[in-house]
């Protein structure tokens, strides 16, 4: 009787291309249906409410930014917050407590202050109990 010799040898391992196409497109149907899409920047909420009760509600929103401009401080910089000048991260922390903390507060700076300043902003901000802070600079011409 003569055995028919096979060599298996080279489909050791080897997968079924149907099946293999199968999991993959169905691991691709999955990842579609499951998947969230972000929304596009220009979508996303700014973080400002528009409050138009009356003209006051404009500077309540006025005195929760920080405008951080080079000057003579002792960061470097001067800190404003609404028609108040300070000249340091303390006295900083110390007017940012008299504000409302649930709103946020928005930090400005100014392209050439240093970058302790703004550190020091930051962190003033942080121990006057914020939770949302935003970091907006400034254009390089000094305007919002």
């Amino acid at each position: 009787m003569k055995f028919e010799h096979r060599d298996f040898g080279k489909h050791v391992g080897a997968l079924p291309l149907t099946t293999l196409i199968d999991v993959v497109f169905l691991l691709l149907i999955f990842f579609l249906v499951t998947m969230r899409f972000a929304s596009p920047e220009g979508r996303l909420g700014s973080g400002l409410q528009v409050e138009r009760q009356s003209a006051a509600q404009g500077t309540a929103l006025e005195r929760q930014v920080v405008w951080i401009v080079p000057g003579e401080g002792a960061e470097g910089a001067v800190f404003r917050v609404g028609t108040s000048e300070l000249g340091s991260a303390a006295a900083l922390e110390a007017r940012l407590r008299l504000l409302e903390r649930d709103r946020g507060v928005f930090v400005r700076p100014h392209p050439d202050v240093p970058v302790g300043a703004i550190a020091a902003a930051w962190q003033a901000c942080a121990d006057a109990g914020f939770t949302d802070r935003w970091y907006v600079p400034m254009k390089a011409g000094g305007g919002g």
